[in-house]
């Protein structure tokens, strides 16, 4: 029984840490805005039934990367903005990545 509560207490330090990593990656990019962008409320590659618009990024704006997510062949980050308002685009709508 003891080697079984190792045994998960070191899965869960793998994950964790492999999470953790995924994280900091996310946050060590930016965005920067090419055209007028949609700044959605709920994560699109969750495909939420609807998704209220919460704002818009215009071009010139540069926001910081906090999470990223794929769905059906796009790719969406949740950002912060200079102003502090989050919220979630779709790369490639007027939107680049950049590292």
């Amino acid at each position: 029984m003891r080697q079984l509560a190792i045994f998960v207490a070191i899965i869960i330090g793998i994950l964790g840490a492999l999470w953790g990593g995924d994280v900091l990656m996310d946050r060590s990019m930016s965005v920067v805005v090419v055209g007028e962008a949609p700044l959605y409320a709920l994560p699109p590659q969750d495909y939420p039934a609807s998704n209220p618009q919460i704002g818009t990024l215009k071009r010139g704006d540069t926001a910081k990367v906090t999470r990223s997510g794929y769905g059906k062949d796009f790719q969406a980050v949740r950002v912060e903005t200079s102003s502090g308002q989050t919220g979630w685009v779709v790369l490639g709508n007027g939107v680049r990545l950049r590292s």
